[in-house]
């Protein structure tokens, strides 16, 4: 365990299950040219979420290559968002453009064209639409733009099952059994039931981070007798909102919003009194009900 800019910088156990792998299966050459584009990929996104101050909590070596370890992705406003995600696959081009002028200039030209293969490869494979790759999250991101957050990482989650099943089926019936793959596919499987899981924790974190947001909120009219938890449902992932209730010209802020929803009880004792607000909660089921008061 070293340090990389005041971070850790880890190495997994199933590094070195995999180095054994590959020695006894004589595919190591393949394996080493694979990890240094991997890692050269993953520095692309580590070094620009730096540059935006992102948490990180480590760079972690481990059997697939080296990965970033943050909780920050979903959470930070969307062009950063973009950056940090495009600054890996574009790394790509680097690498190829390397491979062609070494292949041309020191005689290993087979060699760098064989790296120029697994380049394209791996480029190509890291764009297929399955979370936690890089095409999931692009698919995510676009998502984000007509759909709000919490529809938009679900159907990222339940697309992903579905493509890594097609992906998973051509490997295995159609390009030829390979043990390597059977491995990722499993770690990605495992990845997105992993996600699915812990979807809620994702939303209220959602939540608590939407404070970050610096942008005109869009005003949105409702009802006196709208559900707090379904209007915040509609948040989509960098518009902030405001509502105002059309039968008092009342404006709700979308922090209090929020508050209301994990804290009923506070919410009303400190603001609800203020606005004379009458409120109902249900706090078994979280259908919290908004009766506000027309003087």
């Amino acid at each position: 365990m070293t340090k990389l800019h005041g971070r850790l910088f880890t190495v997994d156990f199933s590094f070195y299950l995999m180095v054994v792998l590959v020695v006894l299966t004589g595919q190591l050459t393949d394996y080493l040219i694979l990890l240094i584009i991997m890692t050269w990929h993953e520095c692309g996104h580590y070094f620009t979420a730096v540059v935006f101050k992102w948490p990180i909590e480590a760079m972690r070596l481990f059997m697939f290559g080296c990965v970033m370890d943050t909780d920050a992705f979903l959470m930070r406003p969307y062009k950063e968002q973009w950056l940090v995600l495009l600054m890996g696959p574009l790394q790509h081009v680097a690498i190829a453009s390397v491979c062609i002028v070494l292949g041309r200039y020191t005689g290993y030209t087979t060699f760098f064209n064989h790296a120029q293969q697994l380049n394209i490869t791996l480029l190509t494979f890291n764009l297929l639409p399955i979370w936690p790759l890089d095409g999931g999250k692009i698919l995510y991101l676009l998502l984000s733009v007509v759909l709000p957050f919490k529809k938009s990482y679900y159907f990222t989650l339940a697309l992903s099952i579905g493509s890594l099943a097609i992906v998973g089926s051509w490997f295995m019936f159609i390009h030829g059994f390979s043990f390597s793959i059977l491995i990722l596919i499993g770690f990605l499987f495992q990845e997105i039931r992993l996600d699915s899981k812990n979807r809620t924790y994702t939303w209220y974190r959602f939540l608590l981070a939407r404070q970050m947001l610096n942008r005109q909120p869009k005003i949105k009219h409702i009802h006196k007798n709208a559900i707090p938890h379904r209007l915040l449902d509609d948040l989509k992932l960098s518009q902030p909102c405001v509502w105002m209730v059309k039968e008092t010209g009342q404006f709700i802020q979308e922090q209090q919003m929020i508050q209301l929803y994990f804290n009923p009880v506070k919410y009303l004792n400190e603001i609800g009194e203020q606005s004379d607000n009458t409120l109902s909660f249900n706090n078994a089921n979280r259908n919290i009900t908004c009766h506000i008061r027309c003087r």
